[in-house]
């Protein structure tokens, strides 16, 4: 048995309804993290435009947004969101070599600064919890003050998505990228 009820249009509330109408012509469906946030429809809102502010506004490549997801699907051993993650990594023209290194823990060397520090925070803050010293200072360094909390954000945010997935049980897309 699903942990999670069938979303039923009928049967949502109007706070739900609003935030599915959003959440429909956003995205065009409504899975994941989002099914289960649907059930709080003040705080998905809330969420789900947090999570466009940021995906617009953070000024990375958008190739590293997935990325940064990858990496906290894989520490969280979440299948759901590492398959949706993996599916936007390679819409955005991230190569399969990156996304199997991910896959498998394994590091990944960039050649620009900015998209290593980006990772490398991202592999550091989902295993550790937190940021040392020298990792926070050299973020700072190479994004700045507002691009590191940004990204510190995102990153916490693909860790909360995770969690609840896994916390849901939530069911794994068929032809989505498998788990190592």
């Amino acid at each position: 048995m699903s942990r999670l009820p069938e979303i039923i249009y009928e049967n949502l509330s109007d706070k739900q309804k609003e935030a599915y109408d959003y959440l429909m012509a956003a995205d065009g469906e409504i899975t994941g993290e989002f099914a289960i946030w649907l059930q709080l429809p003040e705080l998905c809102l809330c969420i789900k435009k947090t999570n466009e502010y940021m995906q617009k506004e953070c000024g990375f490549k958008p190739e590293m947004l997935p990325v940064l997801g990858l990496i906290a699907a894989r520490k969280m051993n979440c299948a759901y969101m590492f398959g949706l993650y993996a599916e936007r990594a390679i819409k955005a023209g991230v190569p399969m070599a990156v996304i199997d290194a991910i896959n498998k823990n394994e590091h990944v060397k960039y050649d620009d600064p900015v998209d290593q520090i980006l990772f490398d925070m991202a592999v550091i803050l989902s295993e550790r919890k937190m940021l040392p010293d020298d990792v926070f200072a050299r973020c700072r360094e190479l994004l700045g003050r507002d691009p590191t909390t940004a990204a510190s954000v995102l990153v916490g945010q693909y860790l909360m998505g995770a969690m609840l997935v896994n916390a849901f049980d939530y069911p794994v897309k068929e032809g989505y990228v498998a788990l190592a």
